[in-house]
């Protein structure tokens, strides 16, 4: 059984947006896409250690042989990339529920006001579906 959370008040949802609007903003570590994969080979009896660096561009995988200098600051990168994706994560959900917020105050307000009925006090006249000789148009001499 699922249960239903309650919606914050709209004061509070708005606050949620500005801090999680502010944590993006604040972010200043570069980052990296893609995945780290160590390879070994053996060469003449020798065994060598590097890493590829695979990623996605344009609908097309990339693999880029990396030295192993690079591994460590291409690794942070790829860390950092989770934590800004969680921050951008964060900022969608928040602007989610302030527009759930906003969508149901906004309905509370329609219900609150006095339903009125029609134009007003005067009914329009009627008219027949096509503008040009209706059934209801004035028949003209000849």
């Amino acid at each position: 059984m699922t249960t239903i959370t309650p919606l914050p008040s709209l004061a509070r949802a708005q606050r949620a947006v500005a801090v999680a609007r502010a944590l993006l903003a604040d972010w200043v570590t570069p980052v990296c896409r893609g995945h780290l994969y160590p390879m070994r080979i053996r060469r003449g009896g020798k065994r060598y250690l590097y890493y590829t660096w695979e990623r996605c561009v344009g609908g097309r995988r990339i693999q880029r042989t990396v030295r192993l200098d690079h591994v460590e600051r291409i690794a942070a990168g790829i860390r950092a990339m989770a934590g800004l994706q969680a921050r951008l994560d964060a900022y969608c959900d928040a602007c989610d529920i302030l527009a759930l917020v906003e969508n149901t105050a906004a309905g509370a307000a329609d219900e609150k006001k006095s339903p009125h009925h029609g134009m007003g006090g005067r009914q329009q006249a009627r008219r027949s579906g096509s503008r040009r000789g209706g059934t209801d148009a004035p028949v003209r001499g000849i």
